[in-house]
């Protein structure tokens, strides 16, 4: 039994991830800051149930750790024991090792503004870059994701400092 009380959070990523294991897909909406360019708060993301065998290097892969989603990107991929290395793309550092219990699929469409998108498997280095400066200063990730919002006409989703790192 955890010592720490159960949260609505917690609750949610418990029922997605069961949905996700019973039916084999799952939509969600991204949330944080930590995949951009690639994925931006808001978007529309299906993910289908992925045996591990069936990731590679370059799949954008949905993760629960701690009662916690994450949805980065898979980097490197250890079959022998079963674990992954992954990184959010506009993280510095990578993420702790990734087992293969812990792995609930891949992304396998994102939808923005309605539109369906091509996800790369391997990011250019300008928007890796991009991605490290947008990360890096929040000022700049706070005035992008206005824009993006004035842009988009969306309704504005909440600014970097107040976004968990994860999805859901």
């Amino acid at each position: 039994m955890s010592p720490f009380p159960e949260t609505h959070e917690t609750w949610k990523c418990r029922l997605a991830a069961e949905l996700l294991r019973s039916t084999g897909c799952l939509r969600m909406r991204a949330l944080g800051s930590s995949m951009l360019p690639t994925l931006w708060p808001g978007d529309l993301l299906t993910v289908e149930a992925t045996q591990f065998e069936h990731i590679l290097a370059g799949d954008i892969v949905l993760y629960a750790r701690d009662d916690r989603f994450f949805v980065h990107r898979a980097i490197a991929i250890d079959r022998q024991r079963c674990a992954l290395v992954a990184r959010g793309d506009a993280l510095p550092s990578l993420d702790p090792t990734v087992g293969a219990v812990e792995v609930l699929g891949k992304v396998c469409q994102v939808e923005r503004c309605g539109k369906a998108l091509v996800v790369p498997r391997r990011l250019a280095f300008p928007a890796r870059l991009a991605g490290l400066a947008l990360y890096r200063w929040d000022s700049l990730c706070n005035v992008t994701l206005r824009l993006r919002d004035l842009v988009t006409a969306r309704t504005p989703v909440r600014l970097k400092s107040q976004c968990p790192e994860q999805a859901s």
